[in-house]
């Protein structure tokens, strides 16, 4: 069943990025910023296995090194991780969306409400929230990319368990950037990918135009207390 989005949050550290982001300044770094090293990150933004094209479980598949069969050493499972994508400018942000609910016969308007809750995590993201409508914010991500010359693919990001897929998550296409790990799955990650046809790792600062007559801006905390009271019209 395709998902209805009801809207997309943005989080920010500062509310001079919150400002800069409802007058059209979408800031997206490269894919290879988001793979550096997870260990001091506390906020869940870095993936260390961003871009991967495969992960292999120890025993379903074979490691030849130098001619080599070196299977039997895998203690764990093997991923394959190419160059291919580092280039790529991500901007992410946090979708509510109905799942796999039934809109046309949902009986329980709280279940309802408690899927669109958002989790603490996602609100530790930054202090200052920015609540956009969906539909919108992506036909105008699509329109600016698509003027300036640039590729842009978007979608949710769909979720694995490392304990237990084995496989390839490569298709030709970019479907590899939309996967991410289990662990990330409270995010509930809808995400663009562009491609400038640029290896640079520099990040890119688009103009989307001003978004201010399809957003508004609050205390990530308050997000919550006002979802409870939303009306759930959709786009």
């Amino acid at each position: 069943m395709e998902s209805v989005f009801f809207f997309f949050v943005k989080f920010f550290d500062e509310q001079e990025y919150a400002d800069r982001f409802v007058r059209g300044e979408v800031f997206a770094r490269t894919l290879s910023e988001f793979k550096k090293s997870e260990d001091n990150d506390e906020s869940g933004r870095m993936d260390r296995h961003e871009g991967t094209i495969a992960w292999l479980q120890p025993g379903k598949c074979q490691l030849t090194v130098g001619g080599m069969d070196m299977s039997a050493d895998l203690t764990g499972a093997a991923s394959l991780q190419p160059y291919m994508f580092n280039h790529l400018n991500v901007f992410c942000v946090h979708a509510a969306h109905s799942r796999d609910l039934n809109l046309g016969n949902l009986s329980d308007i709280e279940a309802l409400r408690q899927m669109l809750t958002i989790p603490d995590e996602c609100l530790a993201l930054g202090e200052y929230a920015v609540v956009v409508r969906a539909s919108e914010f992506v036909n105008r991500m699509k329109t600016s990319a698509h003027r300036k010359g640039y590729r842009i693919a978007s979608g949710l990001v769909k979720y694995y368990d490392p304990a237990s897929f084995h496989g390839w998550l490569f298709d030709g296409s970019l479907q590899s950037v939309f996967r991410k790990q289990g662990r990330y799955r409270h995010q509930q990650e809808y995400r663009f990918a562009i491609d400038r046809r640029l290896s640079s790792k520099d990040p890119l600062v688009m103009d989307i135009g001003d978004i201010r007559d399809t957003t508004f801006q609050c205390k990530s905390y308050d997000l919550n207390g006002m979802t409870r009271e939303m009306k759930f019209a959709t786009d």
